[in-house]
């Protein structure tokens, strides 16, 4: 918003700003909680959410397509 003119503010609560992008660490375990899987066809250049992106962080991340069986899901009770 502010690279079209408005005036923004960012509200942390946490120690560390940025959100879903930094790590921590807990009994010994390293979890990264950044931007894995947002969908919308992000390897495909005019997908509306990659543009959005692009215009966000300049253009300065590289988007590659998740595996087919990235997204599977099964139940125990229907197979």
């Amino acid at each position: 918003l502010s690279k079209v003119g408005y005036r923004v503010v960012v509200l942390e609560q946490h120690d560390v700003a940025g959100g879903a992008t930094h790590t921590f660490e807990e009994n010994g375990f390293e979890f990264d909680v950044g931007v894995h899987y947002t969908g919308g066809q992000l390897d495909q250049f005019w997908s509306p959410l990659r543009r959005m992106w692009a215009v966000v962080t300049d253009g300065a991340i590289a988007w590659s397509p998740c595996d087919d069986n990235y997204d599977v899901c099964f139940n125990a009770k229907t197979g």
